[in-house]
Parts: C-alpha cells; sequence; structure tokens
C-alpha cells in the first residue's frame, strides 16, 4: 500500500469482513506495505484500509471464489490534501490470498 506520492504505508490496519456471515479478519500492512489475509471462506467480502492522518474507505462486493486470490490495491489519500480516499487505478500493492 502506498500513498499518492507513491511511498510505502507500514502499519496500515486492513479489516476484512465477510457481508455474508460477518466474520471480521484484521491485518496490518508490513514494512514493506504488503498484506495478506489467507485462507479466507469463500463469500462476499468488504475490506477497508485505516491509518491515523488517512481517510478510512473501504471496497465492497469483492467475492472470493475457489481457487482464486484477488489483489486489492489502494492509495490511502492524506485527509488533509484529497478527500478522495482510494485511488483504485493504481498498480496492485496489498493482497488477499485464498487458501
Amino acid at each position: 500500500m502506498t500513498d499518492a506520492s507513491g511511498a510505502v504505508l507500514p502499519g496500515v490496519t486492513i479489516n476484512v469482513t465477510n457481508t455474508d456471515t460477518g466474520d471480521l479478519r484484521v491485518v496490518v500492512t508490513t514494512e514493506t506495505g504488503v498484506y495478506r489475509a489467507p485462507l479466507l471462506q469463500l463469500g462476499a467480502y468488504r475490506v477497508s484500509a485505516e491509518l491515523q492522518g488517512f481517510r478510512t474507505d473501504e471496497q465492497t462486493g469483492i467475492m472470493l471464489s475457489a481457487w482464486q486470490m484477488p489483489v486489492i490495491a489502494a492509495e490511502p489519500a492524506a485527509r488533509a490534501r484529497s478527500s478522495r480516499g482510494y485511488d483504485l487505478s493504481r498498480p496492485p500493492a496489498a493482497s488477499i490470498a485464498v487458501g
């Protein structure tokens, strides 16, 4: 995960919620800005990222199927500089793995 300048964002709290069951998995980005949430149940998910000083936003409608490893990319925007939240057009920088 990176910010608008391309700087890596370690320590971002990632909330991965199965919207069918309400199960929540919380992971944190590594020093290289990457996170993984392996061994998730199949179903629909909502993913949000939180970091002090940045706007929290989320992606919904992420469907996990068998043998799938979707990559969820996000670029948190600083609160003071932008209100757009995540720029999902950037290259993938984080992933959710299904085991």
